[in-house]
This record gives structure tokens, sequence and C-alpha cells, in this order.
């Protein structure tokens, strides 16, 4: 199995190898153009000082004419030992000359030039020597100077074109050494083009390799996750390459079977849910009609319980049967006084007859709801106190102040009835 690590380093491997190509030939090439230029700057220092040699003996060839013409001359103004050291200047700065030559001189590739040269200089050395010994300047004879030297006129010719010569091939090899260097730099272009083109094309070509071996999973394992998350789990991705990228497909093809089989299963778990819930809504109604037709009958036997009984225009009789706990005495207090309000009943009848116990608390209801029928405007009653009851509230010490109490309900209706017709009297 070829692992993905392996094909990218391969890739970038090549690439290294590319690279490290175009600067060995840059390298090469580069070293090969410093050498040309180094050649050709020798070159052109061999023909400047050939020149400048040339030149000098040229100069002392000049000066030794004129040297002969001044003791040739019978002109007392022309002085010939002026023009003697003149020429002898001249001799001596080519010299010079020479040496700087050879100093640029490969020793043994134009040693025998240098030697050949090196004789005739010393030769035209001598030549002064003798002129210098054997005619001193009051018995100097032109004509015996002027044939000892020309004697030297043959070899200083040759001399001079030979540095001339010399010279003229140096500014060649130059010309030669420059268009080497044209011709090098004109092929370190191309083959650098050609080789960067290479490299781009090869890279291209890696590129897209990689692009099909790479690239390509990646975006379909791409495309496919999306798919997944939005719920198609029957996507499935090609798994075939053999590399990192080929067992992650076929992982997500694992992971994309689990889910299906996952979603299945609770696809099914819902819909079972959903059954269940439908089930318990179900129950859930007929349990909220239990309890509504619980609380009605509730209200109902709340409303019975306390049942609030009109006589009278105005009347309203309360019978209280029963024990009374908490609950209770707060549906008396509601039930009584919404009738009261209901009604704008004026005289309220609490018949305590059926009341088995008439305790503190009893006594404290009743005191706290003949207190708020006060407050609607109603003049409450109280009815049908047993002897054993009084004795308990004397006992407990209630009392009940500014209450009317009857002995019985009947009683209590004929007060009613007789203050009416009182009133009516009136």
């Amino acid at each position: 199995m070829r692992s993905l690590r392996a094909i990218v380093f391969a890739a970038l491997l090549v690439q290294v190898v590319i690279v490290v190509l175009l600067v060995s030939l840059w390298l090469a090439m580069t070293r090969q153009s410093n050498l040309l230029i180094r050649e050709t700057q020798r070159h052109t220092e061999r023909a400047q000082r050939a020149n400048r040699a040339a030149a000098t003996l040229a100069t002392a060839r000049r000066l030794e004419k004129d040297f002969f013409l001044a003791i040739n001359s019978t002109n007392r103004n022309v002085s010939s030992d002026q023009a003697y050291a003149a020429w002898h200047a001249a001799y001596l700065s080519l010299g010079q000359r020479l040496d700087e030559l050879e100093a640029v001189l490969d020793k043994q590739q134009h040693g025998t030039q240098l030697t050949a040269w090196e004789q005739v200089y010393q030769m035209y050395g001598r030549g002064f020597d003798m002129i210098a010994r054997s005619y001193p300047a009051e018995s100097r004879s032109p004509q015996e100077a002027n044939e000892a030297m020309n004697a030297f006129d043959g070899p200083l010719q040759r001399f001079l074109d030979q540095l001339n010569a010399f010279a003229a091939e140096q500014n060649r090899l130059t010309e030669q050494s420059w268009e080497r260097l044209a011709q090098q730099r004109r092929t370190l272009n191309i083959t650098l083009f050609a080789t960067g083109a290479g490299g781009v094309l090869l890279s291209l070509a890696l590129a897209f390799w990689l692009s099909r071996r790479l690239t390509t999973p990646v975006l379909a394992l791409t495309n496919a996750a999306e798919r997944v998350a939005q719920g198609d789990f029957e996507v499935r991705v090609p798994g075939h390459s053999r590399h990192e990228l080929g067992l992650l497909g076929l992982a997500f093809n694992r992971m994309a079977e689990q889910l299906r089989a996952q979603h299945r299963t609770l696809t099914r778990r819902a819909d079972e849910l959903e059954a269940a819930n439908q089930q318990q809504q179900e129950l859930l109604a007929q349990l909220q009609a239990s309890l509504d037709e619980r609380e009605a009958l509730t209200a109902t036997i709340r409303e019975l319980s306390v049942p609030v009984i009109p006589v009278l225009p105005g009347v309203l009789i309360v019978p209280l049967v029963g024990t009374f706990d908490t609950a209770r005495a707060a549906d008396l207090h509601q039930i009584v006084l919404q009738r009261v309000e209901k009604t704008r009943a004026r005289q309220v009848l609490l018949d305590v007859t059926g009341v088995p116990v008439l305790d503190t608390a009893v006594a404290q209801m009743l005191i706290q709801l003949t207190n708020a029928l006060r407050l609607l405007g109603a003049q409450p009653t109280l009815v049908g106190v047993r002897p054993e009851v009084a004795q308990t509230l004397v006992h407990l010490g209630v009392q009940f102040h500014r209450l009317m109490i009857k002995a019985d309900l009947e009683n209590a209706i004929l007060a009613l009835l007789s203050h009416q017709r009182l009133r009516q009297a009136v």
C-alpha cells in the first residue's frame, strides 16, 4: 500500500531536485563566466601594458633621432646633453613598462618571448653605454655615433613590431573572450529557461496528478459529508485508492452505513414514541375530561354544601350543616358574599342548627362572615343556637357583638315579617 505521506514526500523531493539542479547549473555557469571574465581581464591588461611598452619604445626611438639631430646641428641653442638625457629617461621608462608587462605574463607560455625582449632591451642599453664611453660631449663625431646606433635599428624595429603584434593578439583574445562570455550567457539563459520551463511543466504535471490522487477524494468526501449532514444516508464515496484517503473513504462508508442503520432504528423508535405519545394524549384528554367533570361535580357539591336560599325579597337563608374546615369556610365566605352581591339582599339568616360542634374556629369564621356581610350592606342574623352550643360559646368566651340572634328559623322569619309590616305602616 502506497502511503499518502510517501506520495507527498516524493513530489516534494522532485521539486527539491529541480531546484537543486537549477541552482547547480546556475552556479556552474556563473563559475565559468567568472573564469572567462578573469581571462578577458588578463588579456585586456596584457594588451594595455604591451601598448604602453610599444608607445614608450616609439618615444625612445623618436628621442634617439632628436639626440642625433642635436649632435649634428650647428646651432648652439640645441643642447645634445638635454636630448641625451630625455632619450635616456625614455629608455629607463621602457624598462619599467617591460617589467609591468612581465608581471602579467605567464612565464611558461611567454618565457621565450620575454627573454628575447629582455635581450633586445639590454642590447639597447649597451648602445647607450657605448655612446656614453666612446663619445664624450667635447669629442663626439656625429657620423660615428650614427653608424654605431644604426646597428640596433633592425632589432629595435622587430621589438616594436612584436610588442604591437602582441598587443593586437591580446586584443583579439579579449574580443574572443567577450564573445565566448556573451555566448555562454546566452547558453545559460536558454538552459535556465529550458530547465525552469521543464520544472514548471513537471510541477504542473505533479500538481495535476496530486489533484487527481488527493484533491478529488477530498472533494468527494466533503460532498458526501454535506449530503449526510442533510440526511442522505445512502451516499457513498469510492474507496478504490490504496493510500490513507482511500482508507478514509472506506471508513466514511462504514460510518454512513452505521448512521443509516441508527437512523432507521431512531425512526422506528420515534414512530413508536409518537404512537405512545398519541395514546398518552388520548389518556390525558380523558383524564382532563374526568378532571373537568370532577371539578364541576366538586363545584356543585360546594354549592350544595353551602346552600343559599331566598325566602323573601331581600332575605337569604344560609343553612349550615356539618363540620367546617379551612377550605369549606373559604367556600362559605365566597358563595354567600357572591349571592348577597348578586341579589342585593339586606337580610342574611345564618342557620347553625345543623352544626354539631361550634368551636372557636367556627365562631371566628362566623364573626368574619358577619363582618363581611355588614360591609356589603346586609344585616346578618344567627339562627338555631342550641343550648349545648350556647354553653360551649360562653365557656370559650366567644362574643357576637352587634349580631342579632334568634332561637330558630321560624322566629327569625316572623321577626322580619313584622319588621317589614311595621316599616310599611310607617
